[in-house]
């Protein structure tokens, strides 16, 4: 009888276990199809009004619109990047707190710093989103006309000559910091919050040059306020078609700078994959496409988690081994 009595408690107790599992997985199942449920948040490392802020607020609008929930846009510039990154990483793995960041907190600050407070490696990939020309200006008082020019003037005048960035490690940061080791010059670094506050600063005369996204800063080459001396890319922009590559005058100097959309650690997969989904064909939608191009022919991606997983680490290694190659740390 005993035993008999062990056996329906077991039982029963293996009833209880079975519904309950059975419980949850409708649970999850149903919050994935209802995702979301309520507003989305995208953190944007960098400032307002950059291109990773623009593309932010095009994301937003549409998937608002997709989602018939409100996604709003949270800017947390500084730190290299990082407090972005680390407010993410720190967040509830729901999906409904994103990243929207250029490459650096994701595969070159590891490499850069000696501490940070998030590891960018638990970060969960959704994708990468756009790939970014960049263009390197110059205030027009400056007596330099061309890459030549400006490698000759910094050689003679080391110290001399100052070029701005969106903070110690970004893109522009260690752009610049690349084409000082490659031309064999030195240039003061003056880190802002974000790009276009540097941009500013060239504009006033305040800064001397700065390499960048050349969206932002398209219009103003244009109209004639700055100075475009060269692009870092493999062959000659189509919206600067007389602006010469970088590594016609200075070979090894070519960059390819992108902007990814991460998920807190955790984050499950099909929370993941129902973002990508929504996301991808926000990317893929005419109007945002044309939108990009008129940002300054920006690229878009939007590939899959698992390929943007392959393709952050692989940058991971590009990026540090550049870091390490030139000796750079900023703490």
């Amino acid at each position: 009888m005993r035993a008999f009595t062990t056996l329906k408690v077991s039982f029963a107790a293996l009833v209880l276990f079975v519904g309950a599992h059975f419980q949850a997985l409708a649970q999850s199942t149903s919050q994935v199809q209802n995702f979301p449920q309520y507003p989305v948040r995208i953190v944007v490392s960098s400032g307002p009004g950059g291109g990773p802020d623009t593309l932010a607020r095009l994301l937003a609008e549409k998937l608002s619109a997709q989602w018939g929930q409100p996604v709003v846009v949270e800017n947390k510039p500084g730190g290299g990047l990082n407090i972005g990154a680390e407010f993410v990483y720190r967040a509830a793995p729901d999906g409904y707190t994103l990243l929207l960041t250029p490459q650096s907190p994701l595969v070159v600050n590891k490499s850069l710093y000696r501490k940070l407070n998030y590891d960018p490696d638990a970060l969960e990939p959704v994708t990468v989103l756009v790939r970014v020309p960049m263009v390197l200006i110059s205030n027009p008082s400056i007596s330099a006309k061309s890459v030549s020019d400006l490698v000759q003037y910094a050689k003679a005048n080391p110290g001399k000559l100052n070029y701005g960035s969106s903070g110690s490690g970004s893109t522009p940061h260690l752009a610049a910091e690349l084409f000082q080791a490659k031309s064999g010059t030195r240039m003061t670094h003056v880190p802002y919050k974000s790009n276009p506050p540097a941009v500013l600063a060239v504009l006033s005369g305040e800064l001397d040059m700065m390499l960048l996204d050349l969206g932002p800063v398209l219009p103003f080459i244009r109209a004639g306020k700055l100075r475009a001396l060269g692009v870092p890319n493999e062959k000659r922009h189509p919206s600067l078609p007389d602006v010469p590559t970088i590594k016609e005058s200075l070979l090894g100097v070519t960059l390819a700078p992108w902007w990814g959309l991460m998920a807190p650690p955790k984050t499950p997969s099909n929370i993941i994959a129902k973002v990508n989904h929504a996301v991808v064909a926000v990317l893929k939608a005419a109007e945002i496409v044309n939108k990009l191009a008129e940002l300054g022919n920006i690229e878009p991606v939007g590939n899959s988690p698992s390929e943007a997983a392959s393709f952050i680490a692989q940058e991971r290694k590009v990026w540090g081994d550049l870091v390490r190659s030139i000796n750079l740390s900023v703490d």
